[in-house]
């Protein structure tokens, strides 16, 4: 009696083993585009065509035939992608990369931390705006009297309110000390003025 042979799956399926290859290999092509279309921002009408990066200007990229902006793509990995400024492989946003894997700045709204007052991109404060009228300047220093900027958001009366800042340390001209109008009676003697100048003392 003659032994049956086992036929094996692949053997038995009309399409065979070649066409299963073929399909997987589609599908990884497939999820591959995907995952690349995911850098660049689409194409639409206006676009410049190009066949080559070069042919862009501006930091885009050539795909599809036109010049695509890449988007930003943070993923936190410690390593630098296209779309990143930086990414030092963390979400602390008080370092000199943020958690969306953007330089640190004056102005970001956060106080940058692990900086000597010496070192360059400290920061004292950081209000979220380049103002610098109110108690942190545009330079993420703390206002203070003699700084050469008037505060604007206080009112007279409020601690820290200055009606002058010539920054000039001295205090016998029009702007005291306390950044204060100079007045007859403040217990200041004017020394800016010539007799018979208005305001001489």
């Amino acid at each position: 009696m003659s032994r049956r042979v086992p036929i094996s799956r692949a053997a038995r399926s009309p399409l065979g083993i070649g066409w299963r290859c073929r399909l997987l290999f589609h599908w990884s092509l497939l999820l591959c585009c995907v995952a690349c279309a995911e850098w660049l921002a689409p194409v639409t009408a206006g676009t410049t065509p190009c066949q080559q990066d070069q042919d862009c200007e501006g930091g885009q990229r050539c795909s599809q035939g036109g010049c695509l902006t890449p988007s930003i793509h943070c993923n936190q990995d410690g390593q630098l992608d296209r779309g990143e400024a930086c990414d030092d492989g963390n979400t602390e946003d008080q370092d000199g990369c943020l958690s969306d894997c953007t330089l640190a700045r004056c102005g970001d709204g956060f106080i940058r931390l692990g900086l000597a007052p010496s070192e360059a991109g400290y920061e004292a404060c950081d209000d979220g705006n380049l103002d610098d009228g109110d108690a942190c300047r545009g330079n993420c220093q703390i206002a203070n009297c003699g700084d050469g900027v008037r505060r604007s958001d206080l009112e007279p009366g409020e601690v820290g309110f200055e009606a002058c800042d010539d920054g000039n340390g001295d205090v016998q001209d029009a702007c005291t000390g306390l950044c204060q109008l100079a007045r007859c009676g403040d217990g200041i003697v004017r020394l800016d003025l010539t007799a018979g100048s208005p305001g001489f003392e």
